[in-house]
């Protein structure tokens, strides 16, 4: 739930192997096409320098955290643990429609109920308790709405509760079964009378915005909320006499909307020189890399988008290694990615969460071995000396959920929702 980053005695930093190139001479009557595909002279190859430097680090709280629908990121219950302090998870729900359902005029046994599928999660004691309440929405998510995860939920959710309940949490299952027998009838009836509602999910919705899974502060269970649906069933009998049952099923899936509520209660607690990340929650750092105090070590000069050294020279950088060292990890663990967005690139990543493109946005992955988060920020760097512009640069740093394909090629990038 909380990394806690250490800015006394293990610095972040900032590693540069920078090469500059002299003009190509023996080259220059080449085509830019023959030119970029011949291999530059060993003699032409000049190292420049190794250096390192220190990054301005500070608090930051983050913005708008939009609450995202990927496996295992949907938290309900409670988690409290010493030192951290407390995470509490809720739920707004909605379901896809079922399609057209025809009701026999005779059934029994009818029932609706909702099924949590699960996948562990954090547990405060050994008596895994997970108190809830669920309300009906009264009004419908907007799919194409970003919402955060701190939103108000009061112009969306009944004030009546339709059923309020504790569970123990078994953890040799995946799945909790909860009725809703409060809201059964007026649910069979609609079939009954209206049955083109659970044709589309657009009338679904008008007509069943979702269900509002608050949870209760008795919780002594986190868990991990992976997919949900609603089922309603019943028997009948068939013309030969023999009873059938029958089901249909309502998902929480895509194509509806899910906002996960986070509340966060971190204790207050003497960081010493550290700071302190929450994930999912606002606690975050910046970090401010000195260009200006780069192009002046190296003596780096810009000209029509060109960065040269020693005047004549055009800069490579070979490497540019930032090291984020890592001085205590909780028992929730860490995330296995961090992601450095500009900061006035931030909104809008969290909007179009695009992939990263190694200048604005940068990936680093966390190293177990020596607790520390690595990027590689030659691309950045390439990229600023061009510039004639002077001003240092902030980054924010944010959880990163990453998607891969069967190829293990990164293909998408998301603020991490999960507990760390």
């Amino acid at each position: 739930m909380m990394d806690i980053f250490r800015k006394a005695e293990r610095k972040s930093v900032l590693t540069f192997f920078l090469i500059g190139l002299a003009h190509l001479v023996l080259l220059s009557s080449c085509s830019d096409e023959e030119f970029e595909n011949t291999m530059q002279p060993l003699k032409d190859a000049i190292n420049i320098q190794e250096d390192t430097l220190q990054l301005a680090i500070k608090a930051l709280e983050l913005s708008n955290i939009p609450s995202k629908v990927t496996d295992e990121a949907l938290l309900l219950g409670v988690y409290t643990a010493d030192t951290i302090g407390t995470t509490k998870g809720s739920i707004l729900m909605q379901f896809a429609s079922s399609g057209r359902i025809t009701l026999p005029n005779e059934i029994s046994n009818d029932s609706l109920y909702m099924r949590i599928n699960f996948t562990g999660g954090n547990y405060t004691d050994e008596s895994l308790l997970l108190q809830f309440s669920i309300k009906k929405m009264k009004q419908s998510l907007n799919y194409r709405t970003s919402y955060s995860n701190d939103m108000d939920v009061s112009a969306y959710v009944d004030d009546e509760v339709v059923i309020s309940k504790t569970i123990k949490i078994d953890t040799t299952t995946s799945y909790i079964d909860i009725p809703l027998s409060g809201i059964k009838a007026e649910f069979r009836d609609k079939i009954k009378n209206s049955q083109s509602t659970f044709e589309s999910d657009d009338e679904f919705l008008k007509y069943f915005p979702g269900l509002y899974i608050e949870a209760g502060n008795a919780s002594t269970a986190l868990i991990n909320v992976t997919s949900a649906t609603m089922y309603y069933s019943y028997t009948y009998k068939n013309n030969i006499g023999t009873e059938i049952e029958y089901s249909t099923s309502f998902p929480a899936n895509k194509n509806v909307r899910q906002v996960n509520i986070i509340e966060q209660t971190p204790q207050s607690i003497d960081l010493g020189d550290d700071f302190l990340l929450l994930s999912p929650g606002k606690k975050s750092v910046s970090l401010t890399v000195p260009v200006q105090a780069i192009r002046e070590k190296l003596g780096i000069t810009s000209k029509n988008g060109v960065a040269y050294i020693e005047g004549n020279k055009k800069l490579a950088v070979n490497s540019a290694l930032l090291k984020l060292p890592v001085s205590k990890i909780f028992k929730t663990g860490a995330p296995s990615y961090m992601l450095l967005v500009k900061k006035t690139e931030y909104e809008n990543f969290l909007e179009t969460t695009s992939m990263p493109d190694n200048i604005n946005e940068i990936l680093g992955t966390f190293d177990s071995d020596d607790s520390t988060y690595l990027f590689t920020m030659k691309y950045f760097i390439a990229d600023e000396m061009k510039k004639e512009s002077n001003e240092d640069c902030e980054f924010v740093l944010i959880p990163a959920d990453v998607t891969m394909n069967s190829a293990n090629t990164i293909i998408g990038v998301v603020h991490d929702a999960k507990l760390h």
